[in-house]
């Protein structure tokens, strides 16, 4: 029997759990600094966001604490003051405690609770960055809408204040110059036949010209007799082009 009313209370939590479309929602209300009562939630969500702000704000300070249990102390702190509120008339009050199914000595139940955490550990993922990256993220969404509302209504002004607050967010932000860039060339020199040349490159010895030779079947007199031309090629003293003879002016051409 309990294992029955266990699964069945596994599957009710997770039937319930909230939308990623509501969490987005809360992330743009946060990122947005709008009034909460400018979103488009119900009442019930609305209470959800707030109360998992808070506790997200909380779990900032001291990040050993049990996300349940802050949770269960804000809502344990708003359910007697929606209560009191709602005695004396105020709308907004009664509206809470009617749709959360507020009464007096009752605490969250376990699934809202659940489902609190889940939003929770959304945030966490989403929001546990340095400010520095939460802030650019709003500087560069403002001057975004700035420049796209300027264009439609063909407001110059409003277009240049968004190129401005970009400019701004960049020279501010100071980012870090390309490592790449910075890096020192390579002393190596490319030529135009692509051979490769080190400019710290020493003459052959012997030796060293006679086990080239060797690798490439050459007798030790050739080998030793190998000379480097100026581009870096290695080439035997036969091996050098004949010159052109110049063309006589005198000769009769045929």
């Amino acid at each position: 029997m309990c294992r029955t009313y266990r699964k069945f209370n596994q599957s009710l939590i997770k039937m319930s759990l909230p939308s990623k479309k509501y969490f987005e929602l809360v992330e743009r209300w946060i990122l947005g600094g709008l009034s909460i009562d400018k979103m488009a939630m119900s009442a019930d969500r609305r209470f959800r966001a707030m109360l998992v702000y808070e506790a997200y704000q909380v779990w900032l300070q001291d990040k050993q604490i049990r996300p349940s249990d802050i949770i269960r102390r804000i809502a344990a702190r708003e359910y007697p003051f929606f209560l009191h509120k709602a005695e004396e008339g105020n709308e907004k009050a009664m509206e809470y405690v009617r749709v959360l199914n507020i009464r007096p000595g009752v605490p969250r139940s376990v699934t809202e609770i659940s489902n609190d955490v889940a939003l929770l550990n959304y945030l966490i993922g989403r929001f546990d960055t340095p400010i520095d990256n939460i802030e650019r993220a709003k500087v560069l969404d403002a001057s975004d809408w700035l420049m796209r509302e300027g264009m439609k209504m063909g407001d110059s002004r409003s277009v240049k204040a968004g190129a401005d607050l970009k400019m701004q967010l960049y020279d501010n932000f100071k980012d870090k110059e390309n490592p790449a860039d910075q890096m020192p060339n390579m002393e190596i020199n490319i030529t135009g036949d692509v051979t490769v040349i080190k400019r710290d490159r020493v003459n052959y010895t012997d030796e060293e010209k006679a086990r080239m030779g060797r690798k490439y079947g050459l007798t030790r007199k050739q080998s030793v007799e190998l000379f480097q031309q100026p581009d870096g090629s290695w080439q035997m003293p036969d091996e050098q082009p004949d010159s052109e003879p110049e063309n006589d002016i005198f000769n009769e051409t045929t």
